[in-house]
């Protein structure tokens, strides 16, 4: 008698699936402690400190990562039918305004623009692609 091979249906958060977690809780913390810099650059307005806008716009830049990652983690824990869509929309948001942060302070490299484009590459082809996500957030 021939044994029935059983497909295993891919779903959770397991598998390849760990990788976008563990880069949207990274960060989270990066983009945490980089918005702490709120405070600072808003007191440095009211002393006269040379850079405060730019402190304030890099701040602040960090600090709307920081909310949009957060609010990804949650529809990712949840399992909502949005975060696919909300995770990618995230990681090109994210991408963006750490370019515009570093237009702002000159720090704007090609070598720094391929570092920081090709997670989002991998994980929007991930989380487009993924018979996993389809099941544990589409289907």
């Amino acid at each position: 008698m021939a044994e029935k091979e059983v497909a295993v249906k891919k779903e959770g958060l397991g598998g390849w699936m760990i990788l976008p977690t563990v880069y949207f809780f990274i960060s989270l913390f990066l983009m945490g402690f980089l918005a702490t810099g709120v405070f600072t650059a808003v007191m440095s307005i009211f002393v006269g400190i040379e850079g405060a806008l730019g402190n304030l716009a890099s701040s602040s830049m960090h600090l709307i990562s920081f909310a949009l990652i957060l609010t990804t983690i949650i529809f990712e824990f949840k399992k909502k039918q949005i975060f696919p869509k909300f995770a990618i929309i995230t990681l090109w948001a994210v991408f963006i305004l750490t370019s515009l942060n570093a237009i702002i302070f000159l720090e704007f490299t090609v070598q720094q623009v391929l570092k920081d484009v090709a997670m989002p590459v991998i994980l929007t082809l991930y989380l487009l692609k993924s018979q996993r996500v389809k099941n544990t957030f589409i289907n």
